[in-house]
């Protein structure tokens, strides 16, 4: 079965190896898998369909209630322990350490715009969009919805065929 590398689902296996890989402590197990190695190698369809709608799902679930312990842990539990000057002493802080980092860029670009440069860009972007949707339209490449129901015949039979991405 071949996948077009620059499909929305074949760019989000990528980045869900990647994700996986940096999470999981896989040097005690087994030396991990860049993505490099499935670009030139392939995979499974029951790997690919794993990697995309369990363990980066799972993974980004983790990362979110990480992020969001950490937000009421700024947040929630000064306020309950010691009052609202605290916490306006602590999101006064952290307003003022996004400002001093995000102030230099803003200005920049207030200071002095490249129109010149920036309409060359949208140019060369237009360009590539007219590219990309070209070269999907000639390959016909499988749809997501397609490779689902690949992957649950393939369950069915215990059989699962190899992916490679061209």
């Amino acid at each position: 079965m071949d996948i077009a590398k620059d499909s929305w689902y074949s760019r989000w296996f990528f980045w869900s190896v990647e994700v996986v890989s940096t999470c999981a402590n896989w040097q005690e197990i087994r030396k991990p898998r860049d993505v490099h190695y499935y670009q030139t190698t392939g995979t499974t369809l029951c790997q690919f369909m794993r990697t995309t709608l369990v363990w980066a799902p799972f993974v980004l679930l983790l990362h979110t209630i990480a992020y969001a312990t950490l937000i009421a842990a700024v947040t929630i539990v000064p306020y309950r322990l010691f009052g609202t000057t605290y916490l306006q002493v602590a999101l006064g802080a952290i307003a003022l350490a996004a400002l001093i980092r995000y102030m230099p860029k803003q200005l920049r670009t207030a200071m002095g715009p490249a129109t010149e440069e920036v309409a060359i860009r949208l140019h060369n972007a237009r360009i590539r969009i007219e590219e990309i949707h070209a070269s999907r339209v000639a390959s016909r490449q499988l749809g997501f919805l397609r490779l689902v129901y690949e992957w649950a015949l393939a369950k069915k039979r215990s059989v699962c065929p190899v992916i490679r991405f061209n």
